[in-house]
C-alpha cells in the first residue's frame, strides 16, 4: 500500500523534472494526494485533472515508454486513490487537511479491530477521498515564523571555522553565515526576542503576559495586539485561527514595515543636510563602505579611521532601527520560503497543465515602475504604453507606487509607506512600498511573468517576485546610469567600476532585457555585462498623436520675439547630464553666424538658474502639457539637443513628428532617429550643433525638405508594430501572431542605422 505525498512539488526549481518523471510515478503508486493545505490551488487541481485523465490506454502506453509493468508496484493499476496531506508541520494546523476512508460495517468492525488496521485497508483498497482546504500562503508562512522564532531563541553561537568546514557549497555556507547572524542579532535584541517570544506563543494559543504587555512601547503597541487577536482565536478553533492568520499576517509585516519608515524617515530628515553631498563627498562616502578585504584593516585597532567611521555611522543610523528592520527581515523571509515553496514547480506544472488540456495558468504580465506619474521621458513613455494596453486590452498590467493617484483599468496602485527625495535628483522621490502587498497583488492578477523599467525599489521588487513565484522577468532599459555616474555625480574609474559592477549583478538577474538603441544593445552584450544576444530585445518608443504639424500664430507662444528673429528649442528635463549648460556655447557660436536668434526652454529642473543665469534672454516656458509643447515644436525654427545621456529622446521623436528639425550630439538614442543630413543633424561638439543649426536657420529651402523628412522618419514609428513586436518577446503571443509590418519593421524604427 502506498501513498504518495505532494506529487508535483520539487524543491528546486533549477533542476526540475519534465513530465517523463510523473508519468513513472504514476506507475509505481496506488494513492496520489491531490489536496495539500501548505499548497497553491493549481498545483492541486492540476494533480487531480492528472488522475481523472487516466485511462487504461495511458497507462500502458506510459508503461511501453518507461519499461515499467503497471502490476509491478501497484494492486490496483488502473485505478487511483485520491488523498489528503495532514497539514501537520509544526503542529499549528494538524487534522484541518487530511483524508476521509470509507469503511463497511465500521460500527460492527469496530468491535473487534483496531482502527489504524481499518484506514489502512481502506487506503489498500482505495477507498479514500480528501477533505480540508488550502490557503494563499498564510499557514505555510505561520509554520516558518514558528520555526525561526524557536531557532533564533535556542540557537547558540555556531562559529564561523564549523561553519566553514559544514558540507555545502560557498554560496550555502555565506547564506548560512548571514541567516546565523540574522538569528543571532534577532536573540540579542530585547524587543526582537521578544517579539519571538510573543509570536511562538501566539501562534499555540497563549496570549501575552502582563509584563510583556507593559513593557512594550508604544510605537509597537498594533503590532503586539495582533499577536494576541492570533492567540486568542487559535484557543477557539482552528478554523478561526486561519481566518485570523489570513486578516494578521500582512497586517504584521505592515506595521513593521510602517515602523521601519517612520523611523528611516526620521533619521533621514535629521541628517538631511548630511545626505545633500557635492560629488567629491559623496565619493568619499561610498569609500567608506566599501569593506576592505585586508584583514588586518578590517579588524584592527582603533587607530583605524575607516572602521571607526563606519561603526560611528552604522551606530548612528540604526539606533531604533534594528528590531523592525530585523522583524520585517524575518517575516518577508518566512513570506518568500513560502511562495518558493508553493510555486517552485510552475515549469513542470506548465507542462502538465498542457498535457491534460486542463486549468492552464493565462499569460500576464505585471508591468513595474518607480515612476509613472512623474515629469519625465521614461513616465510619459510608460504612459503611453498604458494607454494602448487599455485601449486593446493587452495581458499588462501596470503596479505603480503613489499617494496622490488611484487605480484604472489595467492599473494596481500601491499606497507608499513613505517616500524621500532622491540626492542628485531632486525632482524624482523614492516611495517604499509593502512587499507582502506586492506579493498579494501578483497572485490574486494571475500573473505569470514579469517587466521592471526603473532600477530602484521596484527593481528589488521584481527579482524578489522572479525568484519567489519562479516565473521569468525582464527589464525595460530606459536610463545609462554609468553617463549619469560620470557626468552628473562625477565619478571616477574606481567608483565607476562598482556602478558597472551593481548594474552588471542587476541586469543579469533578469531573463531579458528590452533595449532602446544599438549603443546598449553592444554594451550588454559586450565584455562589460556580458548578457547573451539571445536575451536582448530590441524595442523603441512612440509619441502621442497630438505631436502632428498645425498652423501655430509664433507670437502668441514666444512673446516679445519679433517676425525677423529665428527661435531654436530646448525641450526636457533642465538638468546637467541633458547637457543644457551646453547650450550657452551653442548659442555664443550661433549668433556670431546668424543675427536675432533667441533660445526658448521648455521644461524645469535642478540647472534651471545656472542655465538663464548664462543665458539671460533665454525664453522661459517652464513646464509644459503636451498640447502646449506641439504647439511650441511647430512654433520654433529648429530643435537642439544636446543630451549625451539619453537612451532614446521622446523628445527628438516629438518634435520630429510635428515636422521640426533636430539638431542632436552623435550619441546614444538621437543617433538611431535622426537621419544625418535628411530630417536633422548629428553633432559631435557643441561648435558643429552651432554650424548644423546656421545652415537650417539660413536656407529656407533646406528647412522645408527637412521638415517634410522630419515628418515621413517620424510616421514609422508605429505603434502597433512596436507593442506587436514587444508581446512576441515577452512571450504573450506566438510568434505566428506577430502582426509587425513587414515594410517598416521594429528594427527600422529606433534600431536603423544613421546612415
Amino acid at each position: 500500500m502506498t501513498v504518495l505525498a505532494h506529487p508535483l512539488f520539487f524543491p528546486s526549481s533549477a533542476s526540475m523534472p519534465t513530465i517523463d518523471i510523473l508519468e513513472k510515478l504514476t506507475l509505481m503508486f496506488d494513492n496520489f494526494e491531490v489536496l495539500n493545505g501548505h499548497r497553491d490551488a493549481w498545483e492541486n487541481l492540476l494533480m487531480a485533472a492528472w488522475l481523472e485523465t487516466l485511462t487504461e490506454d495511458r497507462i500502458d502506453a506510459m508503461s511501453r515508454k518507461t519499461g515499467i509493468s503497471p502490476h509491478t508496484y501497484c494492486r490496483h493499476p488502473y485505478s487511483k486513490g485520491l488523498t489528503g496531506g495532514s497539514d501537520c508541520h509544526m503542529g499549528l494546523f494538524a487534522g484541518m487537511t487530511g483524508t476521509l476512508v470509507h469503511v463497511s460495517d465500521l460500527s460492527r468492525r469496530l468491535e473487534g479491530e483496531a482502527i489504524s488496521s481499518l484506514v489502512i485497508e481502506a487506503l489498500r483498497d482505495g477507498n479514500t477521498a480528501p477533505y480540508g482546504l488550502y490557503d494563499a500562503g498564510e499557514k505555510l508562512t505561520a509554520t516558518f515564523l514558528d520555526h525561526a522564532s524557536q531557532i533564533a531563541l535556542k540557537m547558540e553561537e555556531p562559529g564561523l571555522i564549523r561553519m566553514l568546514l559544514q558540507r555545502g557549497s560557498a554560496n550555502e555556507k555565506i547564506g548560512a553565515l548571514l541567516i546565523a547572524n540574522v538569528m543571532m542579532e534577532l536573540k540579542r535584541n530585547q524587543y526582537s526576542s521578544l517579539f519571538l517570544k510573543m509570536l511562538h506563543q501566539s501562534l499555540h494559543g497563549r496570549r501575552p503576559d502582563f509584563l510583556a504587555r507593559r513593557v512594550t512601547l508604544q510605537p509597537f503597541l498594533p503590532l503586539f495586539r495582533e499577536l494576541d487577536a492570533v492567540a486568542v482565536e487559535r484557543s477557539k478553533s482552528q478554523a478561526r485561527f486561519v481566518q485570523q492568520l489570513h486578516k494578521t499576517a500582512p497586517k504584521i509585516f505592515q506595521e513593521v514595515n510602517q515602523i521601519l519608515a517612520a523611523c528611516i524617515g526620521e533619521k533621514f530628515h535629521a541628517h538631511a543636510q548630511e545626505v545633500d553631498l557635492t560629488p567629491a563627498e559623496l565619493m568619499k562616502a561610498i569609500e567608506k563602505f566599501d569593506i576592505p578585504c585586508d584583514l588586518r584593516t578590517l579588524f584592527g585597532s582603533s587607530e583605524n579611521e575607516l572602521v571607526d567611521d563606519m561603526e560611528s555611522n552604522i551606530d548612528k543610523w540604526t539606533e531604533d532601527l534594528l528590531f523592525p528592520f530585523l522583524a520585517a527581515l524575518l517575516i518577508c523571509g518566512a513570506t518568500f520560503a513560502t511562495n518558493k515553496v508553493m510555486y517552485s514547480s510552475r515549469t513542470l506544472l506548465k507542462e502538465i497543465s498542457t498535457a491534460t488540456g486542463r486549468h492552464q495558468h493565462p499569460k500576464r504580465a505585471l508591468w513595474l515602475t518607480d515612476t509613472f506619474f512623474d515629469r519625465n521621458g521614461v513616465a510619459t513613455a510608460l504612459r503611453l504604453m498604458h494607454e494602448e494596453v487599455k485601449r486593446r486590452d493587452l495581458p499588462i498590467d501596470f503596479a505603480v507606487c503613489s499617494n496622490d493617484a488611484g487605480p484604472d483599468d489595467h492599473l494596481v496602485v500601491l499606497k507608499p509607506l513613505s517616500e524621500f527625495t532622491i540626492p542628485f535628483y531632486r525632482d524624482q522621490r523614492a516611495r517604499l512600498f509593502d512587499l507582502m502587498e506586492l506579493s498579494n497583488v501578483f497572485i490574486e492578477g494571475g500573473y505569470d511573468r514579469i517587466i521592471c523599467s526603473t532600477e530602484a525599489l521596484m527593481g528589488i521588487g521584481a527579482l524578489y517576485l522572479k525568484h519567489a513565484f519562479a516565473v521569468p522577468a525582464y527589464f525595460y532599459l530606459h536610463t545609462d546610469w554609468i553617463d549619469f555616474a560620470r557626468r552628473t555625480l562625477q565619478f571616477e574609474k574606481k567608483n565607476l567600476d562598482m556602478v558597472r559592477g551593481l548594474l552588471r549583478a542587476m541586469y543579469r538577474a533578469y531573463d531579458g532585457i528590452f533595449v532602446l538603441n544599438n549603443e546598449q544593445f553592444d554594451w550588454l552584450s559586450g565584455d562589460s555585462i556580458c548578457i547573451p544576444k539571445a536575451n536582448l530585445f530590441r524595442t523603441t518608443h512612440w509619441v502621442d498623436e497630438v505631436f502632428r504639424p498645425q498652423p501655430i500664430a509664433r507670437e502668441d507662444l514666444f512673446p516679445g520675439v519679433g517676425s525677423h528673429e529665428a527661435v531654436v528649442l530646448f525641450a526636457g528635463r533642465v538638468s546637467e547630464e541633458k547637457g543644457v549648460m551646453e547650450l550657452p556655447h551653442v548659442m555664443d557660436q550661433l549668433r556670431r553666424r546668424v543675427q536675432g536668434v533667441r533660445l526658448a526652454v521648455a521644461g524645469t529642473g535642478p540647472a534651471e538658474e545656472k542655465l538663464f543665469g548664462a543665458i539671460p534672454d533665454a525664453i522661459r516656458l517652464g513646464w509644459l502639457g503636451k498640447k502646449q509643447l506641439s504647439r511650441v515644436y511647430n512654433a520654433a525654427d529648429v530643435k537642439l539637443f544636446p543630451s549625451r545621456f539619453d537612451t532614446f529622446g521622446c523628445v527628438v521623436l516629438e518634435a520630429l513628428s510635428c515636422g521640426l528639425p533636430v539638431v542632436a550630439f552623435n550619441s546614444k538614442g538621437p543617433r538611431d532617429i535622426v537621419l544625418h543630413g535628411k530630417n536633422g543633424y548629428l553633432a559631435e561638439n557643441s561648435q558643429e550643433m552651432a554650424i548644423y543649426a546656421t545652415e537650417l536657420l539660413v536656407n529656407p529651402h533646406l528647412a522645408k525638405e527637412m521638415r517634410l523628412a522630419a515628418r515621413e522618419r517620424a510616421q514609422s514609428y508605429r505603434t502597433e508594430d512596436i507593442v506587436n513586436r514587444l508581446l512576441v518577446d515577452l512571450r504573450l503571443v506566438g510568434a505566428d501572431q506577430d502582426l509587425r509590418s513587414t515594410t517598416a519593421g521594429a528594427d527600422d524604427m529606433s534600431l536603423a542605422t544613421a546612415n
